[in-house]
């Protein structure tokens, strides 16, 4: 996890998986916070990488996931393994 610049929360009964990685930055390009906000029971699995983004409860991020600034990821979601999810985008 690096948030030195900027907040990381993670809510209750989420589980991250084996070498997940969390990066904060200041990033103003859609005047987006810079922070992770990950709700409550959410899943992220092995080796994924969260950049900056919003990740709403009950959601199923699988393994080896790259979800990139500024992306809004809803309650109820699941994320596919091996997915990118681009800048920018609202599932």
């Amino acid at each position: 996890m690096n948030g030195n610049e900027n907040e990381i929360f993670i809510g209750n009964n989420t589980i991250l998986g084996n070498y997940v990685s969390l990066y904060t930055s200041f990033y103003d390009k859609y005047s987006f916070p810079g922070s992770i906000s990950i709700g409550n029971n959410v899943f992220i699995g092995d080796k994924s990488n969260i950049r900056n983004c919003m990740i709403d409860d009950d959601v199923y991020i699988g393994n080896n996931c790259t979800i990139l600034e500024n992306v809004i990821i809803e309650k109820g979601v699941v994320v596919l393994p091996f997915s990118v999810v681009p800048e920018g985008s609202i599932l």
